[in-house]
């Protein structure tokens, strides 16, 4: 009796094994999408919080919710610190310290392809802080079907982050940044 107990229990553990591993996955995780989240580079980084923005003549692309024409200035304690001039097709020049660099502000997130990523805010980090502090991202599937909308906040370095869906088919969501760095 033992002998068949220990046998039908191996047949089933091996079934069990077989049946989870053999399927196929979802490849579209919330995990995943989380991952991408909080590893996103900014697109700025800045001295301090508490910094304000002055927008100019901020354009959206026609179709797109991405800026094509404009700029945002980030004044840190009264001082100019960064400008992000936005240009067409979803790129922006940042002028940071007498320098400039060009960044783009749409495409294939780097840390998992599955993702198409529009940043219609900048990412804002800033020195000290180990959170994003502010920007807006929404991510896209392979078929341009939007997924979430990510708003980072208005630059106070908490951990704090706002996920929305598509036509609120789900409750927004409030996360900590914390808890996705821990995984």
């Amino acid at each position: 009796m033992k002998t068949t107990t220990i046998r039908l229990s191996g047949i089933l553990l091996l079934l069990f094994t077989l049946l989870f591993t053999a399927c196929k996955k979802d490849n579209l995780t919330s995990d995943d999408l989380m991952t991408v989240i909080v590893n996103e580079e900014a697109t700025v980084e800045l001295s301090k919080a508490n910094f304000t923005t002055k927008e100019n003549g901020l354009v959206k692309a026609t179709g797109g919710n991405y800026y094509e024409a404009g700029s945002m200035e980030y004044i840190v304690e009264g001082t100019t610190e960064a400008i992000i001039e936005f240009k067409e097709g979803g790129n922006c020049n940042l002028n940071k310290n007498g320098s400039s660099f060009s960044k783009s502000l749409k495409g294939k997130s780097k840390k998992n392809k599955k993702f198409t990523k529009v940043i219609l805010s900048p990412i804002v980090k800033v020195t000290g802080c180990q959170w994003i502090v502010q920007g807006i991202i929404e991510y896209y599937d392979d078929n341009n079907n939007l997924l979430a909308t990510i708003d980072f906040g208005n630059g106070t370095c908490d951990e704090w982050a706002t996920k929305t869906f598509p036509n609120n088919s789900k409750p927004a969501v409030t996360f900590s940044q914390d808890d996705w760095f821990k995984k």
